[in-house]
């Protein structure tokens, strides 16, 4: 439990230092300007990991339930997003144990309120009560080598692997709904250079 709060404090502070391409409305919480560089850095992001903000106190949820409700075409796409597989199990064929993976991973399911899209602008997602948005990914629980690593003559650490999804967000100044693509964790895989 303790190794799952320490990267999940590490996620958040590495997911604290992305550069925003431009401010939007929201970010009176989030963005100061440093005097010693020209880059935008997030403040406080409470529940962020990849810049998935979860809980955000000046989230327009009102104004959003109003915009999802006066649309009831989209109200079919709600639901889960993304979800890793937990069905496939790879068995030894010999009746050995089952097969362990390289790499140690975090499963993360999330109802997000902000989000930087490809375009690194951040977006309100549609994310309110009734209308939710799930999204469930995978990240490295550690940034250590692989446990292959030791097996074979290799340097070799845990890699983030990323997959982009398009999400429904809420445009409170035209009330309207758009779909926006974002990058969003999806697996942990193993990774090797030569010695």
């Amino acid at each position: 439990m303790q190794n799952k709060k320490f990267v999940l404090l590490l996620i958040t502070l590495l997911a604290n230092f992305a550069e925003p391409e431009s401010p939007s409305r929201y970010n009176k919480r989030l963005v100061r300007k440093t005097a010693s560089s020209p880059r935008l850095r997030f403040r406080k992001l409470r529940d962020c990991i990849f810049s998935i903000c979860e809980h955000v106190a000046s989230y327009p949820e009102n104004d959003i339930k109003t915009i999802i409700e006066e649309n009831k075409a989209v109200h079919s796409y709600f639901g889960n997003i993304i979800e890793p597989s937990n069905t496939m199990v790879v068995s030894d064929r010999f009746g050995g144990s089952d097969y362990e993976p390289f790499c140690k991973t975090v499963d993360i399911s999330t109802v997000p309120k902000f989000m930087r899209d490809v375009d690194n602008v951040e977006r309100a997602i549609a994310n309110v009560a009734g209308y939710h948005q799930v999204v469930k990914f995978q990240t490295c629980d550690n940034g250590e080598e692989c446990f292959a690593g030791k097996l074979v003559d290799r340097n070799t650490a845990c890699v983030q692997k990323f997959n982009t999804v398009k999400l429904l967000t809420a445009n409170v100044d035209n009330k309207s709904l758009e779909y926006r693509k974002f990058k969003i964790p999806s697996t942990c895989v193993c990774a090797y250079v030569d010695q």
